[in-house]
């Protein structure tokens, strides 16, 4: 497809993680393998919380995942025309994703009611 991808292996170390993460602009996010049709939490939100755009293969239940509306969502047979269309007006993605605090604040809230959940169940144990 002609994408300047690059498939990274390897790199469970959280400082590098992030630094690969600030110096991604788009994240491809697909499936394991043709059998697992899960989200991979754990590479996207780390992308997002670093400014990746993230292009994901469509999952089940995706509407229950808190940021899904950060996502940029596709059908697998559409994600090089998706990441050609991220690329090619790349600006104005951003501003969507990452403009106007819609993204810091859900994740403030996200950590807040984390915390208080924690707090919460902590409080039961005693």
């Amino acid at each position: 497809a002609r994408l300047p991808l690059t498939n990274v292996n390897g790199v469970y170390d959280g400082a590098a993680l992030r630094a690969l993460y600030r110096d991604t602009r788009v994240l491809v996010n697909v499936h394991q393998t043709g059998e697992h049709h899960t989200f991979e939490e754990l590479r996207v939100l780390p992308a997002l919380l670093c400014g990746a755009i993230v292009v994901s293969e469509n999952v089940p239940l995706r509407e229950m995942i808190a940021y899904q509306e950060f996502v940029v969502w596709t059908g697998y047979d559409e994600l090089a025309d998706t990441v050609h269309a991220v690329l090619a007006d790349y600006a104005a993605y951003r501003e969507r994703i990452f403009g106007g605090g819609r993204f810091d604040a859900l994740v403030e809230r996200m950590r807040r009611d984390n915390r208080d959940a924690v707090k919460t169940t902590l409080q039961r144990l005693r």
